[in-house]
């Protein structure tokens, strides 16, 4: 009976581990330019009243305005009440199981990865989720996460806060690919984007995988031997 009882709890272990080794978080693309766009129009809200409250005039930014001006001198605040907002709302939309962390690259790209410790620093470990970054060219922002999935997103700049981070990602990305590295600055031209519904293929291709890999681990594990 004792023997009965350990080879179960032997087969229930095996079982757990084995759905856990296959358990995977493929964010998805298309909710993270969701939130990436809410929180410039929560950001842009809050500057367009403080305009209005000061008495200026805060009409402009109903309307398209075509190319962005780069911005020159960074802002670290308006830098960081971005980052801040931007990981709140990932995290509060639960795409993947663990912590969301945001950074702003010196090439002007937004890097989001799994934030493990929740301090907001992208150690080694730390994996990279997904990148987004601007196609001035094109007029729009492309979201990547290294897995071959890309999404964009039509941007309307302005003179409120919108314009602001535009403008510092366009900045920065002109400075960071200049001289030498010129050559190494993407060209988004005949990147494919990923249809809209991309992202449950991915997971199921993710997890199929996963289970491969989980596999062959237990089967290598198995054929293992002890000399005595």
């Amino acid at each position: 009976m004792k023997h009965l009882k350990f080879l179960l709890c032997l087969g229930l272990l095996t079982t757990v581990c084995g759905c856990q080794s296959t358990a995977v978080d493929v964010i998805d693309l298309n909710k993270v330019l969701d939130e990436f766009q809410a929180t410039l129009t929560e950001l842009d809200g809050k500057e367009a009243a403080a305009a209005k409250a000061d008495g200026e005039d805060a009409e402009a930014e109903e309307q398209e305005i075509v190319g962005i001006e780069v911005v020159k001198e960074e802002d670290d605040a308006k830098k960081e009440k971005f980052l801040s907002l931007f990981t709140t709302k990932l995290n509060a939309a639960k795409l993947i199981s663990k912590p969301i962390g945001v950074t702003l690259h010196e090439s002007g790209t937004i890097n989001g990865f799994a934030d493990i410790d929740k301090d907001n620093v992208q150690d080694a470990g730390e994996k990279e989720l997904f990148k987004i970054e601007i196609d001035e060219a094109r007029g729009r922002v492309i979201a990547s996460d290294g897995g071959g999935h890309y999404r964009d997103h039509r941007y309307r700049s302005g003179r409120f806060f919108t314009g602001y981070l535009l403008g510092s990602m366009l900045g920065r990305n002109r400075s960071y690919y200049s001289g030498s590295r010129a050559s190494m600055k993407p060209n988004h031209s005949t990147t494919k984007m990923s249809s809209k519904t991309y992202h449950k293929t991915a997971v199921t291709k993710a997890r199929a995988s996963a289970r491969t890999s989980s596999t062959r681990a237990r089967s290598g594990s198995r054929g293992m031997s002890f000399g005595k």
